[in-house]
């Protein structure tokens, strides 16, 4: 048996993407601090998941009005919301485990009068500041040095695409490491964290597909997955069974890994000189001939794109150049 898809993953999203810690407690914060705790060796296995309990029960009855208690289709979604909850959790504490992680901080902030410095740039005669909130950042310590390590929780199956950065799409892993890494803290790497259910790619798979899949699911599952720069000691401070099989294969050199910093905030200067010059055109990104940034955006029923206009004509981007590497 599996989830609908749409249905669960708009649920998870709600339930994980809560990450502000203020006035009402969330399930993003109470993992990320039981994930420390458990570190820590405060809380064991069972307690962890008591805690989660607890949080969700408490959830499940004040999300719209009850909705997750409502029915027994409901009920069995919060089971399995809640069995994802306790494997992230303890997923997030291996991955703080390890002896090179000196520190870790959440959902910190960079900009003015914030942990870390915005971003800054001259465009024309303004002065244009980027600032925004980072899910996780662990300083790790790599032969003496601190380096920082960025990390964004997903709800689904995103990957870390270096071309596709570099061309506009994505930026904000880049962006969030170009400003941790702008003091004191030396790059170490970006990832991505994806919260999400094994099972839910497996509908209308025969049983044989379905185990094998899951199989192979599982094992690489709530694993971290993006690129480190491949200097010396920067993927030894991260233990293998932290890291996917794409993550440990994606490394960027120092030169390479400059090029994409440069790119990106070409990328943001373009955008920002756009905006000052109050250009509203609608030119969105083609990833290919079949696939454009328009699918998946959440203002489609405000924009209304006509795509047969040709004022309204898509950029196609440019493709990978076969002798690049990585970028």
């Amino acid at each position: 048996m599996v989830l609908d898809d749409l249905g669960h993953n708009r649920r998870l999203k709600n339930l994980i993407q809560l990450m502000s810690v203020g006035a009402s407690k969330n399930i993003s914060s109470l993992l990320l601090c039981n994930s420390l705790s458990l570190v820590a060796n405060t809380y064991s296995r069972e307690e962890l998941e008591a805690m989660v309990d607890e949080e969700l029960n408490k959830l499940a009855r004040e999300y719209r009005g009850g909705l997750f208690v409502s029915t027994a289709g409901e009920q069995y979604r919060l089971e399995r919301i809640r069995e994802i909850c306790a494997k992230a959790a303890e997923a997030m504490a291996g991955q703080l485990s390890a002896e090179s992680v000196e520190g870790a901080m959440f959902e910190e902030g960079f900009g003015r009068h914030r942990s870390f410095e915005p971003i800054r740039m001259k465009v024309g005669d303004d002065e244009v500041v980027v600032e925004g909130r980072i899910d996780r950042l662990d300083v790790l310590n790599v032969g003496g040095e601190d380096r920082v390590r960025v990390i964004d929780y997903k709800t689904g199956r995103d990957s870390l695409d270096l071309w596709k950065m570099r061309n506009g799409l994505r930026m904000q892993l880049m962006i969030y490491l170009i400003s941790a890494s702008s003091g004191q803290y030396e790059p170490a790497g970006m990832f991505y964290f994806n919260i999400k259910d094994p099972m839910e790619p497996l509908n209308n798979k025969s049983a044989n597909v379905f185990n094998k899949t899951l199989e192979k699911e599982a094992s690489d599952i709530f694993k971290l997955k993006g690129s480190y720069i491949n200097e010396e000691g920067v993927l030894g401070a991260m233990p293998g069974e932290v890291l996917s099989k794409a993550g440990k294969e994606n490394p960027v050199s120092r030169e390479e890994y400059e090029e994409i910093r440069r790119d990106v905030l070409k990328r943001i200067e373009e955008t920002a000189s756009g905006i000052l010059n109050g250009s509203i055109d609608i030119h969105p990104l083609r990833e290919d001939k079949n696939t454009i940034v328009c699918n998946n955006c959440g203002y489609k029923a405000i924009c209304r794109r006509d795509s047969s206009s040709a004022a309204n004509r898509s950029h196609i981007m440019p493709k990978k150049p076969k002798e690049s590497k990585d970028a």
